[in-house]
């Protein structure tokens, strides 16, 4: 029985209000739910309560899955949705996603770099870059964010974002294409 078939029976038990098996969902998601959502709303709090929303979501909706895509792409849809919805509603500041952490056991943690490895020009540096390629994505449509949010933050594939995003493998490479072209034209203005 491969993974998804797993996730497909935990739904199943979640669709008859089978608490354990909705443990169970959220210890495998909830740090990759969190993570996701905090790259559009570069907020934890918010990213927290959101993905609390996602969960709500999964629980009130379980029997409406017909498990016709992945459980993972399911839940990725929802969040992407509650997360873009959110970002509608509310314009945030960004801050640097980089510096969170969220461990296994759902604690947040911040990275901080090692002295000895660098110096604080170059720390700098890397921090304004850091922060540019932030700003820039945020600028990006919604679509494209959150196809490139998935690409290179969720390292799913070209398949999977399609599934996601309820369209086509050639519309994600064409919004990647656009996202590309315009998070230089973007950076290249910053310069």
């Amino acid at each position: 029985m491969t993974q998804d078939d797993n996730e497909k029976l935990l739904i199943e038990r979640i669709a008859s209000q089978e608490e354990t098996a909705f443990e169970e969902l959220v210890g495998i998601y909830k740090k990759r739910v969190i993570n996701f959502i905090y790259r559009f709303v570069y907020s934890i709090e918010d990213a927290q309560d959101l993905a609390q929303d996602v969960f709500v979501k999964i629980w009130n909706a379980a029997s409406s899955f017909k498990g016709r895509s992945k459980v993972s792409t399911w839940i990725y849809a929802i969040s992407a949705n509650l997360a873009i919805n959110h970002k509608r509603k509310k314009r945030l500041v960004t801050t640097s996603l980089d510096s969170v952490t969220i461990t296994e056991h759902g604690a947040i943690t911040r990275e901080v770099a090692s002295p000895s490895n660098q110096q604080p020009d170059s720390i700098l540096e890397e921090k304004t870059m850091k922060s540019d390629i932030l700003r820039s994505i945020d600028k990006l449509a919604p679509n494209q964010k959150t196809a490139l949010i998935l690409s290179h933050y969720e390292n799913r594939s070209y398949k999977e974002i399609a599934e996601i995003m309820k369209t086509s493998v050639s519309s994600i490479e064409s919004l990647l294409f656009r996202a590309k072209q315009n998070l230089k034209k973007l950076l290249k203005n910053i310069k």
